[in-house]
């Protein structure tokens, strides 16, 4: 019960974050409406799923998985799953932003894979949940049973971590190692129905200036993370990788804007407009991924 309380609430912030932050920016007309439209109804079915797994009958898990099916018919099925910043890209998605792929996607706010507590004074630890990520992703594939999964994780990964007692600084060979074992767990947790998995690496996002708090994170955090993700992709041959943040960042350096859409609503999550531009580029990719990895995959079985 607590589960579903958890994830609905989770769903509901991603919700806010995604779509309703934009209109109240902008707001939306025409095509853009009808994604956010599309984009609430795709959320407020993610809710009753997930409040009710466990609780319907198998006829309606059938429904469900049906539904998929129907979409993804002569499509590459793809599951998006990872942080709220997974959320913004995936939920807004429209079939014309990628007409070959059926895309579905997952994600858990404030958790990403590295389950250590933030060293942040005052405040409680990392909430209980992010600990079962790995039973969530589990639990995703099964429902999807995607064809490619695209792993988007960062924003948290970037901290330093607390773990049993000790304080693995982001960039430290601490950290490094500890990543690197959290990112095999996810590749084997993500590819166990022989789903290829792609990582994408995080997008810059804009320095804010905390006033209350004491840094969190250093110089090169996030070039840090891109980087394991990165040498973690080279080191398996079976895991791609799409580098959105070579094409939506400057030089490493945060852009709002590009193309003269405006990506971001708070400087960390996309837009609905920001997405699409994120689609524009990641669409191709995933299918250029997919088919290297699949031959790769065709000349392991002639070997």
């Amino acid at each position: 019960m607590l589960l579903r309380i958890v994830l609905t609430f989770a769903v509901a912030i991603v919700s806010f974050h995604c779509i309703e932050m934009p209109v109240r920016r902008r707001g939306v007309t025409g095509f853009r409406a009808l994604g956010v439209a599309v984009t609430g109804v795709a959320v407020t079915a993610l809710v009753l799923v997930v409040a009710t797994r466990g609780a319907v009958d198998e006829s309606a898990r059938r429904t469900f998985m049906h539904a998929d099916a129907v979409q993804s018919e002569g499509k590459l099925k793809v599951l998006l799953i990872g942080d709220s910043v997974a959320g913004c890209i995936g939920n807004p998605f429209q079939p014309e932003w990628g007409p070959g792929l059926s895309v579905s996607t997952r994600n858990m706010r404030g958790c990403g894979i590295m389950t250590g507590d933030l060293p942040i004074p005052h405040e409680p630890p990392r909430i209980k949940s992010c600990e079962s990520w790995s039973s969530s992703y589990e639990m995703a594939v099964d429902l999807v049973e995607p064809d490619l999964v695209l792993l988007s994780i960062g924003s948290w990964e970037r901290y330093d971590q607390l773990l049993n007692g000790e304080r693995l600084k982001a960039g430290s060979t601490e950290w490094k190692q500890y990543f690197f074992g959290q990112l095999r767990i996810a590749s084997e947790v993500l590819g166990r129905r022989s789903a290829k998995v792609v990582i994408l690496t995080r997008p810059c996002r804009r320095r804010r200036k905390l006033s209350t708090r004491p840094v969190l994170t250093r110089p090169g955090s996030y070039q840090a993370v891109n980087d394991v993700l990165t040498q973690f992709a080279e080191r398996h041959a079976d895991i791609g990788l799409i580098d959105l943040a070579d094409e939506i960042c400057e030089d490493g350096r945060y852009l709002p804007e590009l193309d003269g859409v405006q990506l971001y609503s708070d400087g960390t999550h996309f837009t609905v407009a920001g997405s699409q531009r994120v689609w524009q580029f990641v669409a191709p990719e995933v299918e250029r991924v997919w088919q290297e990895l699949s031959a790769g995959e065709s000349l392991d079985g002639i070997r």
